[in-house]
């Protein structure tokens, strides 16, 4: 079985960017502007909240929506950091 990245963001409010595990060990990425993660985290919030709505085709919309933002983030700030390596990648918000 493939390992994966886990991408772990803590506070946001500081320029202090992001941790990366990769199954064996913690490394540090910095450069994520803060206000660009806290509209990340809002982003996922929204794609959660969308997976929970019945009316047939909503949730769909907003996710093709929002996850476009998810992605353009994912790519500027994660795979130009050369932590993207093809395995599968899981973000992790915490306090």
């Amino acid at each position: 079985m493939n390992e994966g990245r886990f991408i772990i963001i803590g506070n946001i409010g500081s320029d202090a960017g992001y941790w990366v595990f990769d199954g064996h060990t913690f490394r540090h990425v910095g450069g994520w502007p803060p206000f660009e993660q806290a509209e990340f985290k809002e982003a996922l919030t929204i794609l959660g909240a969308a997976s929970r709505l019945k009316t047939t085709g909503l949730s769909e919309r907003i996710a093709e929506t929002v996850s476009g933002f998810v992605r353009r983030q994912l790519e500027t700030h994660v795979t130009a950091n050369q932590v993207d390596t093809g395995l599968p990648v899981v973000v992790v918000m915490s306090a």
